[in-house]
């Protein structure tokens, strides 16, 4: 890509990479089940965000900014992070208890998507990094690296390793943990979402047996 004085620039997209796990094994034993997932990708709060693009192919999903931010305009930056971590969110909140689960990465870089006159082209440096980290974390949820979580202004972390950091999705959790000063169990107006929580848990650690992560599951159990 060139500017007005031909120099070439790097595009600087910020690229959420989500893969549904167990992917594989529900396309085989409930198609059912894949086809519902399909449609709640195709609801999610992120379409309805001009500044935002989503590529949905097979078990993973693409979302990236259409415009590059300027390179000082910090406000611009944190604006994508943002809403980039949201979407993830809408799609936690989406899934919850119904046994199925994501693992994702949010990275910045190069990457391109542009279209020919029968395919959809989508390449770049980020998009690689996303695809080969998101392979090593042996856990669920959203992951931010370092170079992004600079600009995360609403959003819990917490370091994971491999210069990334676990995202805290639950802000309603963390919500009835400040309402109840972390006194559980708590009384009749919390006791649904306190036995919701704890089903959901168990249900994570369940899957987490099944795929072979159960030892990030326990340290996500922890996190969340």
């Amino acid at each position: 890509m060139l500017d007005r004085r031909g120099t070439t620039v790097v595009p600087t997209k910020y690229i959420l990479y989500i893969d549904i796990l167990g992917f594989s094994d529900l396309v085989k034993r409930d198609s059912l089940q894949v086809e519902k997932i399909y449609g709640v990708l195709d609801s999610l709060n992120v379409h309805r965000h001009d500044v935002f693009r989503t590529i949905v192919f097979s078990d993973t999903v693409l979302v990236y900014n259409r415009i590059d931010p300027e390179s000082n305009d910090a406000k611009a930056h944190e604006y994508i992070v943002w809403y980039s971590i949201e979407f993830a969110e809408d799609l936690h909140h989406r899934l919850t208890g119904q046994g199925l689960y994501f693992r994702a990465v949010l990275v910045s870089g190069e990457f391109q998507h542009y279209a020919l006159k029968n395919i959809d082209c989508f390449f770049g440096e980020a998009l690689i990094d996303a695809y080969v980290r998101e392979k090593t974390i042996p856990s669920i949820g959203l992951f931010i690296d370092t170079a992004c979580n600079q600009y995360n202004r609403y959003f819990r972390t917490e370091p994971f390793g491999n210069d990334l950091h676990f995202v805290y999705l639950n802000r309603s959790v963390e919500s009835l943990q400040q309402e109840t000063n972390g006194e559980l169990p708590v009384d009749k107006r919390y006791f649904i979402i306190e036995r919701f929580i704890k089903v959901n848990c168990e249900q994570m650690i369940d899957f987490a047996s099944k795929i072979e992560i159960k030892k990030g599951i326990t340290r996500y159990y922890r996190m969340v």
